[in-house]
């Protein structure tokens, strides 16, 4: 039997906390991909099955708000689950749950492509899904634009080992970036409540991404080759 709620525990290793020995944000989001990427088998649509069919999945949109931030060591329950889907559009809701209290939740909005036009197409692996049919969260990723006038903070060539198994960059390295562009003092000094992105365009091998900041919790990445906006992101700490 499909199920609609799927679970795992999991201990926060070394190679998965910060500086300051608690959880980061790029080890909270590799929690919520591969969790996503399990259950997504479990339900029939998972990368083997989508690649069958010559499609893939991409996250078009993500938010992920933060109460408290588990610390190294600590063992935690993720849980995930999916949204009845709205026309192309998939949300998948996540929490972290630690003793009983939940630490974290978030949302990601993902998107089947057919993996030679790179064009968004139906899934009809969905079919077989199943959805929960209530106990959403009351928020989505929201739309995010980019700003024409940006303060520029850093630039990062794109390599081998940013890339995932859609020869992409992995999400997970847009939020890499903008942690990496600023100060660590600023890490030292305040914690990140919430994080939200928007994927623009895929970014590959040999790209130059800039990274710039609009607002003080605003930034963007900035193609350098075709001077395109790829990401757009709000932080709030």
């Amino acid at each position: 039997m499909k199920q609609a709620i799927w679970s795992h525990h999991v201990e926060i290793t070394s190679y998965l906390v910060d500086f300051q020995r608690r959880l980061s944000l790029t080890g909270l989001l590799a929690l919520f991909q591969d969790i996503a990427w399990n259950h997504a088998d479990h339900l029939g649509h998972g990368y083997a099955v989508m690649a069958g069919a010559s499609t893939a999945w991409v996250l078009a949109r993500q938010r992920v708000d933060v109460t408290v931030w588990p610390d190294w060591n600590d063992r935690v329950e993720i849980r995930t689950w999916l949204r009845p889907p709205r026309g192309l559009l998939v949300y998948r809701d996540f929490e972290v749950i630690r003793a009983g209290e939940q630490l974290a939740r978030g949302c990601g909005t993902w998107m089947a492509i057919n993996a030679e036009t790179r064009q968004p197409c139906v899934a009809p692996q969905l079919q077989s899904a199943s959805f929960r049919a209530q106990g959403h969260w009351d928020f989505q990723p929201m739309r995010i634009d980019p700003e024409p006038q940006a303060e520029s903070l850093a630039s990062f060539a794109v390599r081998n080992s940013d890339l995932d198994l859609n020869g992409h960059v992995n999400n997970i390295r847009y939020a890499q970036w903008i942690l990496d562009s600023v100060p660590l003092q600023v890490h030292r000094q305040h914690r990140l409540k919430s994080y939200e992105v928007n994927f623009l365009a895929e970014v590959r091998a040999d790209d130059e991404i800039i990274i710039q900041r609009s607002q003080p919790t605003r930034f963007q990445g900035w193609r350098e080759s075709d001077q395109k906006a790829v990401f757009t992101a709000r932080l709030e700490v």
